[in-house]
């Protein structure tokens, strides 16, 4: 929305824009179709990160400061099939409104990582199951690596990557996330902004998360201080 709102006055069509989804695996995940205009050729999702914490899809208000909107990302690509499936253990499917991995079973995808069988049977080899054990299908899936779900006329939502993922307390939150969080807290006069890290460590059995940030040589600490503390209200009070 930015980008367009940005260049659309110099003649930007809006349909002229084509999100995608990749990944090194699975190459090209899903692209939307350009010049199609009908009602399930583009869609918006405004989500509660709530809800995605606990691994569900659900629909929030457009002005909470809980909300995440989603742009789609077009629909898979022709030939190939795609699937969502839970983000550990067995590879249950996933039900319409759970969010999980998606996987790709198609002719273009990747096949293999050079000389690591083990890695590579359980990402390039995936079998989804029923929840009463049956196998979906004989094609093998390709495990992307991508978090989201399908909808409305086989749409394709990403809502982050398992390589961001973090478990805190029996959810689950993307660090992409966490980084947003903080750079809406004015972070321009205290830190630099493309010098955030967000990960999480294990305190007596349980997950924490920490995020670090480099402070200007001009800020003090006083200010520095009181900015981290806007933070930490920012993140407890979006995240948890």
């Amino acid at each position: 929305d930015s980008f367009l709102s940005a260049f659309q006055s110099k003649g930007l069509r809006p349909e002229a824009i084509c999100p995608c989804a990749s990944s090194s695996e699975a190459l090209t995940v899903s692209i939307r179709r350009p010049g199609r205009t009908s009602s399930s050729a583009t869609g918006r999702g405004i989500l509660s990160m709530q809800g995605l914490s606990f691994g569900v899809v659900r629909v929030d208000s457009e002005n909470s400061l809980t909300s995440l909107t989603l742009q789609d990302c077009g629909q898979v690509m022709p030939g190939a099939g795609m699937v969502v499936i839970k983000l550990e253990g067995v590879p249950y499917l996933c039900r319409a409104d759970e969010v999980g991995e998606l996987c790709v079973s198609s002719g273009y995808t990747g096949c293999s990582y050079w000389g690591l069988l083990g890695i590579t049977q359980s990402t390039f080899q995936v079998q989804p199951v029923h929840e009463d054990g049956r196998v979906l299908t004989d094609r093998t899936y390709v495990r992307t690596g991508l978090i989201g779900f399908l909808g409305p006329g086989g749409l394709v939502f990403v809502c982050g990557s398992k390589e961001g993922l973090m478990q805190i307390s029996s959810r689950k939150h993307n660090t992409d996330d966490i980084i947003a969080t903080v750079l809406a807290v004015e972070p321009m006069k205290f830190i630099y902004r493309g010098r955030i890290a967000v990960f999480s460590i294990k305190v007596l059995k349980d997950e924490r998360i920490v995020i670090i940030a480099e402070q200007r040589p001009d800020c003090t600490e006083e200010e520095s201080f009181q900015w981290m503390s806007r933070v930490l209200q920012a993140v407890d009070s979006i995240h948890q």
